[in-house]
């Protein structure tokens, strides 16, 4: 889980950088690199998510015995 929350903030980051880089309109992104970046945040972050859920169901799970 930690390596997970790690790699979002990290992709958070990079995915900042990359739209500061990129704000001007004489400096586009030629490739598909912005949205692409985009598109792994996005799945990174529904996987913690998921794995936040999964975790406290069985927190809740156990507290109920």
């Amino acid at each position: 889980m930690a390596r997970r929350l790690l790699k979002l903030r990290h992709l958070h980051a990079e995915h900042a950088l990359h739209k500061e880089k990129y704000k001007d309109e004489k400096h586009k992104d030629k490739s598909n690199r912005f949205e692409d970046m985009e598109d792994q945040l996005n799945k990174q972050a529904r996987k913690v998510e998921k794995l936040q859920e999964n975790i406290e169901k069985t927190i809740f799970k156990h507290s109920e015995l």
